[in-house]
């Protein structure tokens, strides 16, 4: 049986564009000699499309005598804009970048680069022209585009061979993992109202599985902040029910006396231990944290908190706690403009992180806690880029982590139920997809954040290792 045909929408321009300018003298432009026609129309063959990745707008070029760029929206199907001459010669491809630059290219041997301004009456303003090919340009392809990402289960790759498996001592335990520095990986397991196993510590670089000290007893459900500083790990864990906050940090033993005379000392074992900081968090139980992030200066932790009410978030805060002379200071009634951690690039001379709502933002950095304890900081600025780094469907189905990666980039890592799966449901076989997205950031002339080389991967994670920790 042969599949049924797909009805016809429209045929554009539709005969409400059509009314609405055949009326008027102006809105007719001369295509030939003695030949006029309204400049939504295409008077030759329509040689190529591109949709605006918001799915708003579509854009399209012709051959020969026309020559001309046109944007319609996609909603009711009108022509809303139109470049006449847009190349001396047939454009033969368009295409549209995320940032909502539009690329059009020519027999005229060059291609063009034309700014997007949806909100504005006047669309297209020429940014740029590429003139040096030595003959017709007949196609674009978008590096930058939004990758394609897997939502069913066949349709994604296997996961990689593990690097590195950690089995936990006993069935329902939390795997916590913390950086130390850029080449040691702490490894916890947590089990609220037991004793936690000893910590395990892998270096990146050597292969080396060393185990640990055991965490302390405020330690034994996990934490909510891990960030190395200065060497050690410092870690934050917010507590509700009138309880205090845990904040612990992770140290180096200073050398045993004597320990150069022994012979078996080797000086190249490190000995660590599990301490509490001395300057509890200023923040009742109350609260919980929206974002944190390490100063450039090495010895700062920014944190964010907000109150959780019945219906609303209420009295947002931002702390510092300096690592080197033990103290907090409240900046002000404001928040890190990220979820979760933010990381520092020395190219952007910003926090990067991601919003909640999948885009990705850099942040100013604010002063440190430096001078007087009581002045307050102002908020700092951010810009959040224009294209999604993640897609959370649901928040209680979704985990995301931030990671830094080589060249600069940086990685989003996002634990989803396959489409349609209820994880609620009973019979969930708890596999889940991992959708791996890598991109750099970059200002442009105008200071806009802007995302490149956005790649990503998904893969199919068994139920039994559907768990996010980065």
């Amino acid at each position: 049986m042969a599949p049924a045909a797909s009805p016809l929408r429209a045929v554009l321009p539709t005969a409400a564009d059509c009314l609405c300018t055949f009326l008027l003298p102006k809105n007719y432009i001369m295509v030939r000699r003695h030949r006029t026609r309204t400049w939504v129309h295409h008077v030759d063959a329509v040689t190529a499309l591109a949709v605006s990745l918001d799915g708003l707008e579509m854009y399209s070029v012709s051959w020969s005598w026309d020559r001309s760029l046109k944007a319609w929206h996609m909603d009711g199907l009108l022509c809303v804009e139109s470049v006449t001459v847009a190349h001396d010669d047939a454009i033969n491809a368009v295409a549209v970048s995320p940032d909502g630059h539009v690329f059009t290219s020519s027999a005229d041997k060059t291609i063009k680069a034309w700014r997007g301004h949806p909100r504005q009456r006047k669309r297209f303003a020429l940014v740029g022209t590429m003139g040096r090919h030595e003959a017709a340009v007949n196609a674009l392809a978008n590096r930058c585009s939004i990758p394609e990402r897997a939502t069913r289960l066949s349709s994604c790759e296997k996961v990689p061979a593990a690097v590195l498996r950690v089995q936990a001592p006993a069935d329902h335990m939390s795997t916590h993992f913390a950086a130390m520095d850029s080449s040691k990986m702490v490894i916890m397991h947590t089990l609220y109202d037991e004793e936690a196993p000893p910590a395990f510590v892998y270096d990146t670089v050597t292969a080396a599985l060393a185990v640990g000290p055991r965490p302390s007893p405020a330690l034994q459900d996990g934490f909510d902040v891990a960030v190395a500083v200065a060497g050690k790990l410092y870690t934050l864990k917010t507590r509700g029910q009138c309880q205090q906050h845990s904040f612990e940090v992770l140290s180096r033993s200073p050398p045993r006396p004597g320990a150069d005379a022994d012979p078996r000392w080797s000086g190249k074992v490190e000995e660590w231990f599990w301490s509490t900081v001395a300057s509890r968090p200023p923040f009742d139980s109350s609260v919980f944290i929206t974002g944190y992030a390490v100063h450039p200066d090495g010895r700062t932790i920014f944190v964010s908190v907000e109150r959780m009410t019945l219906v609303d978030r209420a009295n947002p805060s931002t702390y510092s706690f300096n690592t080197q002379r033990c103290e907090w200071k409240r900046h002000g009634n404001w928040l890190l403009p990220f979820d979760g951690e933010g990381l520092y690039d020395s190219q952007l001379d910003a926090w990067v992180g991601v919003c909640d709502d999948g885009f990705p933002c850099a942040c100013d950095i604010p002063s440190s806690c430096d001078g007087d304890p009581s002045d307050m900081t102002p908020a700092p600025g951010s810009r959040v880029g224009k294209e999604m780094v993640f897609r959370k469907r649901s928040k209680i189905a979704a985990e995301v982590a931030l990671a830094r990666v080589d060249n600069g980039e940086f990685c989003v890592v996002e634990l989803q139920p396959p489409e349609g799966v209820d994880v609620l449901a009973v019979g969930d076989d708890g596999r889940r997809l991992l959708h791996v997205s890598v991109f750099g950031l970059v200002y442009n002339e105008a200071r806009e954040l802007r995302t490149i080389n956005h790649r990503c991967v998904s893969y199919l994670v068994p139920g039994e290792q559907a768990r996010l920790a980065v």
